[in-house]
């Protein structure tokens, strides 16, 4: 039996279509990569082999597994799409060479789009690529709407993306692990248990992208969830989750949430995640000639660190943003042998960062 989801998460691409391709799917987003098709297969495929090696039939895993796929619009097909198709699109992957130069005609765009991205109210993750180094990144250009950045923020080969839609998958993956553990131990039935499940994983990842969680903080979040009713009606089944989303990414302030609706789970979580948004801050990487070239977030400047050393650098200056103050790490990071409860498409080798801070540097001017 061939497995098939019938959940996705659509992705919408803002690149050029090139003259000898029938559709955007055909396009390439990497020199000397795959087309967008068969990197995007490759991802639903490994997404259905992790849900068989946790033993789920396939009937379920079609039920429940959630997938990716492309809107078949191209840059120059983007004014087409109405307010509805904007309600269905979770992922916006904008190519930096499609936009290059802002002309009137790319600025048009771009603001319609944001104009109808904000009109339905939703968060959306943003993705980044160029085959050009060293962009600058147009993540702001989209404030104040629910927008989660990827790190790093612009994908410069095929990897890199690739990468993504490990963790995309991952999250949700997780979610629905966790708690299908929880109430399968239950008896309960599992019909009745697949819409909340659903929700229950799409949360997860939601909230782990909005708040850029490392994969363990997500495997802690989603067995506390899990284990928690009151955090899953507050939350995973609330009409207001795309709000609270919004409030995450700071986008509204706390009257919002002044309401008799709200679980004491809702308050007690939103008063946590708004602490740890307020704690984080953004570093940016800058090479030996004092160009920054990503920006990566974190608690402290190692926590930053550790990320930038995950990603195979070994000489780390990292700026504080608002701050002249460069903190300079040696990096390094070894392959060790994948976690006992990871998931089957994972490689059985992965990398395991460590950094050493050599000190801070007072930069004159920025």
């Amino acid at each position: 039996m061939a497995i098939q989801f019938k959940n996705f998460r659509s992705l919408l691409v803002l690149a050029n279509r090139p003259k000898n391709v029938r559709s955007i799917l055909d396009w390439c987003p990497f020199t000397d990569g795959r087309s967008l098709y068969n990197i995007i297969k490759d991802h639903n495929d490994k997404c259905i082999k992790a849900y068989l090696g946790m033993g789920w039939l396939p009937d379920f895993i079609q039920d429940i597994g959630e997938g990716v796929r492309v809107e078949r619009y191209d840059f120059s097909e983007i004014e087409q799409l109405d307010l509805d198709s904007f309600k269905d699109i979770d992922i916006i992957l904008i190519d930096h060479d499609a936009i290059k130069g802002k002309s009137i005609d790319v600025e048009r765009k771009l603001v319609g789009l944001k104009t109808k991205m904000g009109t339905v109210k939703k968060p959306y993750i943003l993705l980044q690529i160029s085959k050009t180094p060293k962009v600058d990144s147009i993540a702001s250009y989209f404030e104040p709407l629910a927008i989660s950045r990827t790190e790093p923020e612009i994908f410069y080969n095929e990897k890199e993306f690739e990468d993504f839609l490990t963790l995309f998958c991952r999250y949700y993956f997780t979610g629905a692990r966790k708690y299908f553990a929880k109430r399968h131990a239950t008896g309960e039935d599992t019909d009745n248990m697949k819409s909340s499940l659903k929700q229950m994983a799409s949360f997860t990842r939601d909230i782990a992208f909005a708040m850029n969680m490392s994969p363990q903080k997500v495997n802690f979040i989603a067995s506390r969830a899990a284990n928690n009713d009151l955090f899953l009606k507050g939350f995973a089944e609330s009409k207001l989750q795309p709000v609270i989303l919004d409030a995450l990414a700071g986008k509204f302030g706390p009257n919002t949430f002044k309401s008799d609706q709200n679980s004491l789970a809702q308050k007690e979580v939103l008063r946590s995640v708004k602490k740890s948004m307020a704690d984080r801050k953004n570093f940016a990487l800058r090479d030996r000639e004092g160009n920054e070239i990503g920006v990566y977030t974190g608690i402290n400047p190692r926590q930053a660190a550790m990320k930038v050393a995950n990603r195979g650098y070994t000489d780390i200056r990292l700026r504080e943003r608002g701050t002249k103050k460069v903190h300079i790490f040696v990096g390094e990071r070894v392959q060790v042998g994948k976690p006992a409860e990871a998931p089957a498409w994972m490689s059985e080798k992965i990398w395991k960062p460590n950094v050493k801070k050599v000190g801070i540097e007072k930069l004159e001017r920025i």
